[in-house]
């Protein structure tokens, strides 16, 4: 399985990255964010916008633009502020910061009103992972008739506390997170890179060869790394607040759009309560558990071992295909 992913990303998916088109635009509050945009050589079906996790860059994510380039989905991703090599408004070391969730999905409306919608094939889709998947639903709540389906894999939609119950978590998290003082330090919590070998500690993929590719990748690139929920106070307070938001039943109503949710089973960043709260109140959305004989599959189920990533990969291209 090594050579063959490793062949993969050498002879296929590298190449085809270095043909896409990487550039930058103004967000909110006057932030420059990057993105990129990889149009489709196959006939083209619409363009899929990619949000990508907390303390993710985008040339993580080079092997699914290029499975989605080749069944004909253009695909545009973005670094999110603050993180990959977007700018940052505090730039405390591996560290995530925002002053304002809400900026996320207006640095998205700004992308698509100004970047994507002049220049793109439709339809458009979106796609969000984690904590892209947050503001994906903070953006269809927001936006409505923009997209014409969404994608949320492990979904940000609730928090697992790091350290303490996720209730004491949150209200902590809100008091520090308002002191001027204290709002800007690390908040405890964060989860160092685990060596290769030590790969399944982690808890983010089962896939020791993708896992690897990419810590290979930050060691070349290390201004783009943050280390796993490693954020200030003020990040988790903001956090915390747009997910309480976000959650409300009149609120997830609003995503009147055709959703599949994948659930990881094995999260332990996540919650699937929240999940499936939100899977039985959206109008139109199916929740797909990933089980698996011999394990649970952890977070990063479109970066697990081949025969999870396939089946996420069929079912996602099943669902995009389908007419509405």
């Amino acid at each position: 399985m090594e050579t063959a992913f490793q062949e993969k990303m050498a002879s296929q998916v590298e190449p085809h990255w270095a043909r896409g088109k990487i550039s930058r635009f103004t967000g909110s509050k006057g932030l420059s964010i990057r993105y990129g945009y990889f149009q489709s050589q196959a006939i083209e079906k619409g363009t899929l916008v990619l949000l990508p996790g907390q303390g993710e860059w985008m040339e993580k994510y080079a092997e699914l633009v290029y499975d989605f380039n080749s069944e004909g989905y253009s695909v545009a991703i973005l670094d999110h502020r603050g993180q990959g090599a977007s700018d940052r408004e505090y730039p405390k070391k591996r560290t995530s910061h925002v002053e304002c969730f809400d900026d996320f999905v207006e640095d998205v409306h700004i992308f698509v009103l100004e970047e994507l919608a002049p220049n793109s094939q439709k339809p458009f889709y979106l796609f969000g992972h984690s904590m892209g998947g947050a503001i994906a639903v903070g953006y269809l709540e927001a936006h409505p008739g923009i997209f014409k389906k969404v994608i949320l894999n492990a979904p940000m939609l609730g928090i697992k506390a790091p350290v303490i119950n996720d209730a004491v978590s949150s209200s902590v998290a809100q008091v520090l997170g308002r002191l001027p003082l204290i709002q800007h330090l690390r908040a405890p919590g964060a989860r160092p890179f685990a060596k290769p070998e030590d790969f399944l500690r982690s808890e983010t993929t089962h896939c020791k060869e993708r896992f690897k590719y990419s810590l290979d990748y930050l060691e070349k690139h290390p201004h783009l790394a943050i280390d796993p929920a490693g954020a200030t106070f003020r990040f988790g307070k903001e956090a915390y607040q747009f997910v309480h938001k976000i959650m409300s039943d009149h609120l997830i109503r609003k995503v009147n759009v055709p959703a599949l949710l994948f659930q990881a089973p094995g999260d332990t960043f996540v919650d699937n309560k929240a999940q499936e709260q939100f899977a039985k109140t959206a109008p139109d959305c199916q929740l797909l558990p990933l089980d698996h004989p011999r394990f649970q599959p952890f977070h990063e189920l479109f970066f697990e071992v081949d025969e999870i990533r396939q089946r996420v990969l069929e079912k996602s291209l099943e669902f995009l295909n389908d007419a509405p």
